[in-house]
């Protein structure tokens, strides 16, 4: 069984992270972002459609080819058809959750320090799933650990959830 719980420290820097390509969303599409996530040899895809493209369509395209999905738009979770174009797609997306005070260096230095945790999450998951990414705690965050990753919502879970629905 595997634990929804994920701990791990950044990538070593003698290792080359993994073949993935992170795909951002307009949520954090930001040269704030991507350029630590390049510097530290991720493969960044930035939004490269309009502004105003829906998010049902950016999430197929990303499943399509095969990129990994991150966002910071909780509303993701919690819009029927959104989570229907994760789920329907075979996306796998990972929420970066924010609070008032997060900016997306934030949120790059977080990933970095999460990484190994993110793709230890995607490699040992089947998608679909939506997964959160948080900081962790004003300490640990200032002694430099990692932040945790947790399941949102798997395939199985969402058809659980509409098939309660439907009742």
């Amino acid at each position: 069984m595997t634990s929804s719980r994920t701990r791990s420290r950044r990538p070593s820097p003698t290792r080359e992270p993994p073949d993935y390509v992170f795909f951002t969303d307009r949520s954090i599409d930001s040269a704030t972002f991507a350029e630590p996530l390049l510097a530290a040899g991720f493969k960044v895809q930035r939004f490269p459609f309009k502004h105003n493209t829906p998010d049902e369509y950016w999430i197929a395209e990303c499943a399509k080819r095969g990129w990994i999905g991150l966002s910071a738009d909780k509303n993701i979770t919690r819009t029927p058809h959104e989570m229907a174009a994760v789920m329907e797609s075979g996306a796998a997306l990972f929420v970066l959750k924010t609070t008032t005070h997060t900016n997306h260096q934030i949120l790059a230095e977080n990933f970095l320090r999460t990484a190994g945790a993110i793709i230890a999450f995607f490699e040992r998951h089947e998608r679909p799933f939506i997964a959160s990414v948080t900081r962790p705690n004003e300490k640990d965050w200032e002694q430099g650990k990692p932040g945790h990753v947790r399941m949102w919502r798997s395939h199985k879970e969402w058809l659980e959830h509409r098939h309660r629905g439907r009742r």
